[in-house]
C-alpha cells in the first residue's frame, strides 16, 4: 500500500493532547490524516460530520490528557473506542482490522 493511500483518523475527545501534532506528523509522512471526534464515529454527530471506522486504515489515539486523567476520562475513552472498533469488526467480517496506535504514557 502506498503511503498516500493510507487513511488515518486521529481520534480525540475533550481533554486529549497532541491531536494537531499527530495529524501534522502523519501528513508529513504522506498519509491522509484528519482529526475525528469520537462522536463522529459513534453516530452522535450531525449526519454530514459522521465518519465510519471502516473508512480508515489506522486509528491513532493521541497520548496523554491535557488536564490529567483524574476523572477517568482515559478509561471512558478506551471503553468507547473498544466498543466502536469491536462493532466495526463484527459488521465487516471481510476486512481485517487495521492498527490502532496510542503513544500515551
Amino acid at each position: 500500500m502506498k503511503r498516500s493511500n493510507i487513511r488515518v483518523a486521529v481520534v480525540y475527545i475533550e481533554g486529549t493532547n497532541c491531536e494537531d501534532e499527530s495529524v501534522a506528523y502523519f501528513r508529513h509522512l504522506g498519509a491522509q490524516a484528519e482529526k475525528v471526534h469520537l462522536k463522529q464515529l459513534t453516530g452522535d454527530a450531525p449526519a454530514e460530520l459522521r465518519r465510519d471506522v471502516d473508512d480508515y486504515d489506522i486509528l491513532m489515539i493521541p497520548g496523554g490528557f491535557a488536564a490529567g486523567d483524574y476523572v477517568r476520562a482515559g478509561t471512558i475513552f478506551a471503553a468507547r473506542i473498544q466498543a466502536i472498533t469491536s462493532a466495526g469488526r463484527a459488521s465487516s467480517a471481510s476486512r481485517t482490522a487495521g492498527p490502532a496506535l496510542s503513544p500515551g504514557p
